[in-house]
């Protein structure tokens, strides 16, 4: 039976295998156009999986794929159902070049570790060839350390593959293109680029990830200097955790249309370290489902913008360090709507370039900021930062907020519609060492639950006056330094219904180095818990 698709090759009166390649010859060389699908009808013969892709390879030099093979042998029925050439060419340390033109997949499941170890394999030509039903790619060239060459424009799947690892340890292999006019339909890419240290640039096209939820470490630690997604749709993937981390000669990503994120949950890290960045523009992110941004953007060295869209509802709950060490970033706006009790932490700790920061944190449904910690330590270059739309009330931690910020001389720290400090627990160097700053508005800090006061104020060498009337200092240990080398402050003013020191056990350099301090009335101090009081004045002339 023939038609315009199908050959039939009737090979039942073969009983050996010698017969059946035989016989398949002679019926093969009277087709007179190549592309058929051929069926071949077989006795009860057993095939292993060896000798059907000998019969596979023999009808792929015709010109034509193997279709379907009937048996009535349930042995080779289900060899045929699950082919594969999984390990065929590993260790295969002499091969240099392979071409493997119109060699048809159709039956097989798994070609994974296919070229596994072949050390000296230097380029690679399946870009004719289709993978139909193939479900497992994973490690295909894994280790060929010397591949530099690779086409696979046309390679296409049309079940969701595993490709786990698929050019992993390919260190000389500098360019992979997977723009081909067919489609590849992954499920799972894990460690896809891991170790190619040679990739320099990337275009991928055609390339079906819409099954895959993970792309954590998709390109980390790599030496690449482009990236172009074309339609890299990403609509379902959950985890972008380092996705980009340490590609240290990174200079470009276009994402395209494609590239979703309104399901992703996690973004640590995933910008770390990518030190050759320098404009990122991110509108296209959709944040809503975001949960963690730690270290987004950290040690991102270059970087003098980031466009973000974070002005929408969000989830998050931890932006540690999302900034932290971008010494070329100069000023950021940032906006988010609160949806979780969130960390912010070292959140431009040592970006030693920023000048002007404005933070819009809204909260709703009861969640809050909760730790600001280290959030602009050692900002040296900062000079004003705007926090009136911050809303403070769940803050828990201060510690080193500001240190560091030498030239920094204006802060908006709260707006009064918003409650105060009222589980505050920690501010320990929170202005420390700000060397310009004038006036601190302070009214907004509630002290009612603090412990540590330790170098509060410690070098802040141009304030003449402290307000802290208000501060309740009943729960306080630490005072150590609190005043320490402020040398032009003139004036503190205190009131002993609040500032109780009956816990204070350190008051150590209190008030030493402050050269200026003309009059200050500590007649309420209760030091019967203090155990170190030296060098609470030295210096104050």
């Amino acid at each position: 039976m023939r038609d315009n698709e199908f050959f039939v090759v009737d090979l039942v009166s073969c009983k050996l295998t010698g017969e059946i390649i035989n016989s398949l010859s002679l019926a093969l060389e009277t087709l007179k156009h190549t592309g058929k699908k051929i069926v071949l009808k077989l006795s009860n013969i057993y095939l292993n999986q060896s000798q059907l892709l000998s019969i596979q390879s023999l009808i792929t030099s015709y010109g034509c794929t193997l279709d379907t093979v009937e048996t009535s042998n349930t042995e080779t029925a289900a060899i045929v159902k699950n082919m594969n050439m999984s390990h065929m060419f590993d260790g295969c340390t002499k091969l240099t070049d392979i071409v493997l033109p119109q060699f048809s997949y159709s039956k097989l499941v798994d070609i994974s570790y296919l070229f596994k170890g072949c050390t000296n394999l230097q380029n690679v030509d399946i870009s004719n060839n289709y993978a139909t039903y193939v479900n497992d790619m994973s490690y295909l060239f894994l280790d060929c350390t010397n591949l530099i060459s690779l086409n696979i424009n046309n390679l296409h799947t049309e079940d969701p593959t595993k490709m786990i690892g698929l050019f992993k340890g390919c260190k000389s292999l500098s360019n992979v293109d997977f723009g081909g006019s067919y489609r590849l339909y992954a499920n799972d890419i894990t460690d896809m680029f891991k170790d190619c240290v040679s990739l320099r640039n990337i275009i991928i096209k055609h390339f079906d990830i819409t099954s895959v939820t993970d792309l954590s470490f998709y390109f980390a630690d790599s030496n690449l200097e482009t990236i172009e997604f074309i339609d890299f749709n990403t609509k379902n993937v959950e985890n972008m955790e380092k996705m980009f981390y340490n590609c240290q000669k990174l200079v470009s990503i276009s994402f395209g249309n494609y590239f979703k994120t309104n399901k992703v949950k996690t973004m640590i890290s995933m910008f770390q370290s990518c030190s050759q960045l320098v404009n990122l523009y991110l509108n296209s992110f959709q944040i809503s489902s975001l949960t963690y941004m730690d270290n987004m953007f950290k040690e991102c060295s270059s970087l003098i913008s980031i466009t973000l869209n974070t002005n929408t509802n969000s989830k998050i709950s931890s932006m540690i360090s999302a900034f932290e060490e971008c010494t070329a970033l100069e000023s950021l706006d940032l906006s988010i709507q609160i949806n979780a009790n969130l960390k912010m932490n070292k959140l431009f700790s040592k970006c030693t370039t920023l000048k002007n920061v404005r933070l819009n944190m809204y909260s709703g449904n009861d969640y809050y900021v909760t730790d600001v910690s280290e959030m602009f330590y050692n900002n040296y270059n900062l000079e004003t930062v705007d926090m009136s739309h911050f809303d403070p009330s769940q803050l828990e931690n201060t510690s080193y907020m500001f240190y560091g910020c030498k030239l920094l001389n204006s802060i908006k720290l709260f707006n009064s519609q918003y409650h105060q400090t009222y589980n505050l627990i920690q501010m320990d160097y929170m202005f420390a060492n700000c060397e310009n700053l004038t006036n601190i508005d302070l009214s907004k800090l509630n002290t009612t639950q603090v412990t540590n006061m330790d170098s509060l104020f410690k070098k802040c060498g141009a304030l003449t006056n402290i307000n802290i009337s208000h501060f309740n200092a009943a729960k306080v240990e630490n005072m150590r330094s609190m005043f320490e080398s402020c040398s032009k402050l003139e004036k503190i003013v205190m009131r002993s219904y609040n500032f109780d020191t009956s816990k204070v056990i350190y008051m150590d350099n209190m008030f030493k180095d402050c050269k200026s301090l003309s009059q200050l009335d500590i007649t309420f101090f209760i030091t019967t818990n203090v155990v170190n009081m030296s060098s609470m004045f030295e210096n104050c002339e």
